[in-house]
């Protein structure tokens, strides 16, 4: 009989790089001959913290209209598409739950349970919930396959919760995390030693997302520089204007907000396309002349694609520094004012040197999953 796994992680939250990492998880374990599906959790919280652009106020939203006519229809077409991922890209649980009480009390049935990845175990982030580790799972072989606890785990994992993530990791028979920030975090919370696996996303290789991507480019013919980060932070947009401004290239942005308008709407460097959910982040990425930002996920399909990057300050972010460290590209972490000529910008990293180094780690990470899946 056909094993069966089921994954909880941050599936439905409407963020690029946690959409496409389970995704990969998922595509990674049935290629593994087994079952497996996505624990549908959908806190409230989450919902709401990822239907604000579409749920404003009417008032709200006729401002928005008023001053940027284009902008709501982009903000309605993202939200769909986003949705539309979730509903045709994942093999759900039946059941959607809005609670770790909803599965407590009807717990879906599989084989092992696996946690991960993304910043589930980061108990700052806004949607975070204590579902993300297995509490209602008991009898069952529990996994935790490269969660992180974010950029800075010394700062978001706060020690009054230390107690219950030592006993709510214990109950788990394999645990590996994704950077090494993170297993420092629990290693000091625990003072067990945890090892590192790779980002699901980068357990694919690059021709599948190549295929997700498409082939033809979304943002027209043009060369372009594609700028991406999760919050808005007005350094990072200055980075990316000033590789704009050395480049002679335009800046295409898949981010849409008032802060953003308010600081560069008008500002004709930057091309808003914001009307994408992940596949269309995939195309963004995989055409783009350069990449720029302040996200792990966007420096991954970056090396994943070949696509010369920048990422910011990452050196000082526990996950991208990671990334960085282990593929020798240390050299693309900048900051606003640091940027060299162009002619260096223009040079492409050594991406087959990293290539190997992203290989062996995936051998590895693959190896650990198909244990700890296997094991009884």
């Amino acid at each position: 009989m056909t094993r069966t796994a089921g994954i909880i992680t941050f599936h439905a939250s409407h963020n690029y790089g946690s959409m496409l990492q389970a995704y990969a998880l998922q595509q990674t374990i049935l290629d593994m001959g087994m079952k497996c599906e996505i624990i549908n959790l959908r806190t409230p919280r989450q919902r709401k913290l990822y239907s604000r652009y579409i749920h404003r106020s009417w008032l709200k939203r006729l401002r928005l209209l008023l001053r940027y006519p284009w902008c709501q229809n982009m903000h309605e077409s993202k939200y769909r598409l986003f949705e539309d991922f979730l509903s045709n890209e994942y093999i759900l649980s039946p059941v959607e739950y809005p609670s770790l009480q909803a599965l407590e009390a009807d717990c879906p049935v599989y084989d092992a349970y696996i946690s991960g990845s993304d910043q589930i175990w980061n108990t700052s982030c806004y949607d975070f919930d204590w579902s993300y580790f297995l509490p209602f799972v008991s009898g069952k072989p529990k996994i935790a396959y490269a969660p992180s606890m974010g950029p800075v785990p010394d700062k978001e994992v706060v020690d009054e919760n230390a107690e219950k993530i030592k006993e709510l990791l214990a109950g788990y028979d394999r645990i590996t995390v994704r950077e090494r920030g993170t297993a420092q975090r629990l290693e000091s919370l625990t003072g067990n030693t945890y090892p590192l696996a790779m980002d699901p996303t980068l357990l694919l290789p690059a021709s599948r997302w190549e295929a997700m991507a498409g082939d033809r480019p979304s943002a027209g013919e043009d060369p372009y520089i594609f700028f991406y980060t999760p919050w808005y932070r007005k350094e990072i947009y200055q980075l990316a204007k000033d590789m704009s401004v050395k480049l002679g290239l335009k800046v295409v942005v898949s981010q849409v907000s008032k802060d953003i308008l308010r600081d560069w709407g008008n500002d004709s460097s930057f091309r808003f396309l914001a009307a994408a959910g992940p596949k269309e982040f995939l195309n963004y990425c995989r055409h783009a002349e350069m990449i720029v930002g302040g996200s792990f996920h966007l420096a991954v399909f970056s090396i994943l694609f070949k696509v010369p990057f920048f990422t910011y300050d990452g050196m000082n972010d526990s996950r991208i520094s990671s990334l960085l460290t282990l593929t020798g590209l240390e050299r693309q972490s900048y900051t606003p004012g640091t940027l060299p000529d162009p002619e260096v910008l223009r040079t492409r990293p050594d991406f087959s040197s990293a290539e190997a180094s992203i290989e062996g780690l995936r051998q590895d990470s693959l190896k650990w999953l198909r244990s700890a899946l296997s094991a009884d």
